[in-house]
């Protein structure tokens, strides 16, 4: 048992006590094994089955490079029946309940157009993979949101995605080793072109750069 998954379920109980409010739950996790970022969800019973492309893991697939299908799965295993995104499922009765991995290093490229010549040449094909960097985990936030509207079939306006991120501090792990003054210019690369916000650190960098 664990202890936190406990407290999220006694918390979830006291605060969504009407089962119809929650529409999705999300685990997210650092992944050590497997590369890109994937989901674990519940196994839906026989004849409830729904297309993948309907689902979140599917349109998420669909909407980001860094995500992969084929490391997804559908389990109800007794291993993993403390599992936060299980315990919520048998609460509340809810499909969408997942568990969302990021790999600890990197994630494959999905149609690269070398590895399939290399492929067909006979030669080593294994895939081309992207180290993980903070600018990457930003973007996959937004396709995250923008992927939890499409399921729920929720309207998104041109002033939710100005105020994603506004007034929250953006604090991100940079043990993943590299250049950490690129991955500081990265990260607030992209804070700037989409949201008109800096990192904190990524303005720090720039600013001792002159």
């Amino acid at each position: 048992m664990c202890f936190e998954v406990e407290i999220i379920k006694s918390y979830m109980k006291e605060n969504l006590a009407d089962k119809k409010q929650l529409k999705m739950f999300l685990d997210i996790h650092a992944h050590s094994n497997k590369r890109s970022i994937f989901c674990y969800a519940p196994k839906p019973e026989k004849g409830t089955e729904t297309v993948p492309s309907k689902t979140l893991p599917g349109i998420l697939d669909e909407m980001s490079e860094m995500f992969s299908l084929k490391n997804s799965d559908c389990n109800n295993l007794e291993s993993k029946k403390y599992s936060a995104r299980l315990g919520i499922h048998n609460i509340y009765k809810l499909m969408d309940s997942y568990t969302v991995e990021a790999s600890c290093f990197g994630y494959d490229v999905k149609n690269n157009p070398m590895q399939e010549r290399s492929t067909q040449q006979g030669s080593d094909n294994s895939p081309e993979i992207v180290q993980f960097k903070p600018a990457h985990f930003i973007q996959f936030g937004e396709t995250l949101a923008m992927a939890i509207a499409r399921q729920l079939d929720l309207n998104i306006f041109e002033e939710d995605n100005d105020t994603n991120l506004l007034g929250y501090e953006i604090d991100l792990d940079f043990g993943l080793g590299g250049n950490h003054k690129n991955t500081h210019r990265a990260e607030d690369y992209l804070l700037r072109k989409n949201y008109g916000v800096g990192s904190q650190a990524g303005s720090e960098e720039i600013s001792e750069e002159g």
